[in-house]
């Protein structure tokens, strides 16, 4: 992983943790108030999420989907932007974050190497 990858997808991770953590809290304690504040919070982890989609293109020339890491670093992306869709296209729907945030959470993590250097 390049370097500004590496910080991304960290950003990225802690993003969509504190996300799925405040999603867990506004079912549990059925504070819907907080749901669209979570949302835009999603909304800002698909952009680090975009940029180190971004800086790994530009580190090995092809998008990324060749391998492990790169098939959860896409398809994270992927179901992440159609949750935001589906969730800004219909509000009722925006609780779903509950459920796919930590998906990619657990699937970005799954994958990740120790830095071997």
């Amino acid at each position: 992983m390049a370097y500004w990858e590496t910080i991304f997808f960290w950003i990225t991770l802690a993003v969509y943790a504190l996300a799925t953590g405040g999603y867990i809290h506004c079912l549990v304690f059925k504070n819907a108030r907080l749901l669209p504040k979570m949302t835009w919070l999603v909304a800002l982890g698909i952009v680090a999420h975009t940029v180190a989609i971004g800086v790994r293109f530009s580190a090995t020339g092809h998008l990324p989907w060749s391998g492990d890491y790169e098939s959860a670093l896409m398809g994270g992306w992927f179901i992440i932007a159609a949750t935001l869709l589906v969730g800004w296209r219909n509000n009722s729907y925006l609780g779903f974050a509950a459920v796919t945030t930590p998906l990619v959470v657990i699937m970005m993590v799954s994958v990740m190497k120790p830095n071997t250097t």
